[in-house]
Order: structure tokens, then sequence, then C-alpha cells
């Protein structure tokens, strides 16, 4: 049986929407090049693109072919793979291997791991058909890139400019654009007045009959400016990445009377020039 890799590229949680073209690709590009072999065997065997598929998730599958007649690179696929995995468990741990200490394999890595923390939600690599996969999430790759850094000062250049998921009770104010599920619970999504990122909103059992009966239809499709009052969950780098909706409440357009705002006597029967030098002088008091 031909050995296989197949990878699964998901959204971010802050933009379960949005995943780029560049971020899938990349990632994808960067797992094959961990997985390709070493010097003395690159002339024996390559991944070949075998299956993509561009809906959502991103999934991507390669298969270890031979390159040389009559040579057999099962073992040698499967070899590479258990490397894999044992390499990557190790940086997790805080043990770097050698081929991740310096060189273009720690390079691919840490732009693996980094792009993981922005723009990828999480990297699924199913590396064998009787083992679970190995995902790449956020937490992980923020210890491992943490490892890394701090190992005898290896890729002092990564970024860790990274705080710490937070989450605190509060009140947030869009514009609401759906109705649906956000991991499998009723949610709202609406489309922050601040930031114009796009928030979904979960709304736990205990508060969705009372959220349901303050909003209807017309507040989507006249995209209703509400606010949104619940536990807001923080990312590491301080944006809004989901929030726990406990009520929901529509903020009113007040529009403006100007007939209640316009006053004739407001000048005390000056004219608006006679009122605007008396202004100027500091004297309109005296005249008034």
């Amino acid at each position: 049986m031909a050995e296989k890799v197949t990878i699964t590229v998901r959204a971010s949680g802050a933009h379960p929407d949005v995943l780029t073209v560049q971020d899938a690709m990349r990632q994808v590009l960067d797992l094959f090049d961990l997985l390709s072999p070493d010097e003395d065997k690159q002339g024996q065997f390559a991944w070949r693109l075998s299956y993509a598929s561009t809906n959502s998730p991103f999934t991507a599958q390669g298969e270890a072919v031979s390159l040389v007649p009559d040579v057999d690179i099962t073992v040698i696929a499967k070899t590479q793979k258990a490397e894999f995995v044992r390499n990557l468990a190790a940086v997790g741990r805080g043990e770097i291997p050698d081929r991740f200490k310096s060189g273009k394999q720690a390079e691919v890595l840490k732009a693996l791991l980094k792009r993981n923390l922005n723009g990828v939600g999480s990297t699924e690599i199913r590396l064998f058909d009787d083992t679970s996969p190995i995902i790449v999430t956020p937490r992980f790759a923020e210890a491992a890139i943490h490892n890394l850094a701090i190992k005898d000062d290896v890729l002092a250049q990564v970024d860790l400019r990274f705080g710490r998921p937070r989450e605190e009770r509060g009140t947030i104010e869009g514009y609401f654009l759906d109705v649906g599920f956000h991991y499998n619970q009723p949610a709202i999504r609406i489309l922050d007045r601040k930031t114009r990122n796009v928030i979904w909103c979960r709304i736990d059992e205990e508060t969705r009959d009372k959220i349901a009966a303050e909003a209807d239809y017309n507040d989507v499709w006249n995209k209703q400016r509400i606010r949104v009052k619940g536990r807001i969950r923080y990312d590491r780098d301080g944006r809004i990445d989901q929030v726990i909706a406990s009520s929901l409440e529509r903020v009113k357009n007040s529009k403006a009377n100007l007939d209640a705002l316009y006053d004739p006597d407001f000048t005390g029967g000056l004219s608006t020039a006679e009122y605007l030098d008396l202004l100027r002088e500091g004297s309109l008091a005296e005249q008034t």
C-alpha cells in the first residue's frame, strides 16, 4: 500500500470564514518540506500530489513515489514520517533536535508555527491510517516557538510578542449580519462598529430563548445596530475572538428634529454679525 500524508488546514477562530490562498498553500508546502527525505535519499523518492480540495477546510494529500527503478520506498517514507512525529513532539517538550537548531529546516518550522498563530487556526497532519492525526493548534505553536527561541538562543528572531488569551465581561456594539451556528452552538454574527471585524457571538442554552425573542429576521436584513453583552474572549493579539452572549439590545437610530433645535431668540434680538462680534470681544455677557 502506498504511503500517503493528508494535510488539512483550517481558518483561525477570529476569522472562521477567511483562509487566504497564501496561508493554506504555504502551510502545505512547508509540511512537505519538513517531510522531505534526508540528503542521501533525496534522489530516491518524492511526495507526489495525489489529491487537493479547495472546499472548506482546505485539504491536500501527498503520496510517496519512487524516483529510482526497483527501489521500494515504503520503508524510507515510513521512516521519514516517524522521524517527523518524534521531532515535532520533541520540540513541544523543549528538546530541540539537531535538524531544527539551525538551517533551512529550522526556518521552515518557524514559519509554519508562526502561521498557525496568525491566519491559520489549526493544521491537521494524518500520517498513518491506524493512528490519530497530529493537530498543530495555536497553543502548541506558541509553546513550540517559545522552546525554539530559548534553546541556546536559537531562532532568536522569532517574534514572541504574543499576549495571553483572556476573557472579560463587557459589551460590544455592531451591526447584525447573520444567524447560524459557531462550533455547533447557536450564534449570531455581527460587524464590529469600531474595528469592522466580523465577530461570532455564541449563545448559551440559558439565554437562547431570551435572545431569540429580542431579535427577528428584519434585524438581519436591515443590518440593525445592536449591543451584545456577555463574556468577551480576546486572542493573544488582543483582538476579539468571540463573545458568549447573555443579552442583545437594539440601538435606536435617533434622527435629529431641526425644528426642535431651532431657537429664533437665541441671539437675544442681535443679528448674527453683532452676536459674533460681542462673543469675540468677550462682552456678550454684558449685553445680555
